[in-house]
């Protein structure tokens, strides 16, 4: 090889490195500057528990997330963006008739739950966080929602045992709390501070590792789809 060649050669080399090295800085600043951002998610439930109010659609913005769901229906947790706001609308089924409009701030990472709630002429959002904390392997957590429009002040617990949820009146609720997992043979609402018993619900399991809400709702007095009742469901 000739010593012009020779030089040609190892100038193409270089010049050929310089390139790479170049297009690889510059490569990966802009890798730097635009990093994939995580994604960001929060968890929201929904429960319709209105007595008298008709069916509705459950929309997030414009969207049905559910439709036709009727009283004591419940939107188990859907994912939504974290560290945003959502629009939660609630129509009346099949029409744009929004019952409830409202913007919610969801943190990133966190469970929320909204029930619709009160007599129909004045149904209003509740707002809640939700603790979905594990309770570890032996007891269950449960929390206490009254949402019964006319009902009274009540007591909450399990025969022979001391209340669980003492004194909560309308609109009242409790944090999630431990109760001792397993199946009672039954679940009562007493009249506050008394052992008249107005309301029991029989063979509830609360099952060790799971957490509930428990929701007094419907009218005192009433009979039917309306009466008065618990409603327990989990949220894990």
């Amino acid at each position: 090889m000739s010593k012009n060649l020779f030089s040609k050669s190892i100038r193409t080399f270089f010049a050929v490195s310089l390139c790479i090295f170049t297009l690889s800085l510059f490569s990966g600043c802009s890798d730097d500057d635009n990093p994939i951002s995580p994604t960001l998610t929060s968890y929201l439930s929904v429960m319709h528990a209105s007595p008298n109010a008709p069916n509705v659609d459950i929309l997030f913005g414009n969207t049905i997330i559910e439709s036709n769901v009727a009283y004591s229906g419940l939107l188990p947790y859907q994912s939504v963006t974290g560290n945003a706001v959502t629009r939660l609308r609630i129509n009346v089924t099949g029409t744009s008739t929004s019952v409830i409009d409202t913007a919610l701030y969801l943190e990133n990472g966190k469970s929320y739950s909204v029930f619709a709630y009160d007599s129909v002429s004045k149904i209003k959002p509740l707002f809640l966080t939700d603790d979905l904390t594990s309770p570890g392997s032996t007891n269950a957590n449960a929390r206490l929602i009254h949402l019964s429009p006319n009902g009274p002040t009540v007591d909450v617990g399990v025969t022979g045992k001391a209340d669980w949820f003492p004194f909560y009146s309308f609109s009242e609720y409790s944090n999630f709390r431990p109760v001792t997992s397993g199946t009672y043979a039954d679940l009562s609402v007493y009249l506050a501070g008394t052992s008249n018993v107005i309301y029991a619900m029989s063979d509830v399991t609360f099952s060790a590792g799971k957490i509930y809400t428990i929701v007094a709702e419907g009218f005192a007095g009433a009979s039917g789809s309306q009466a008065f009742k618990l409603f327990v469901y989990p949220n894990n």
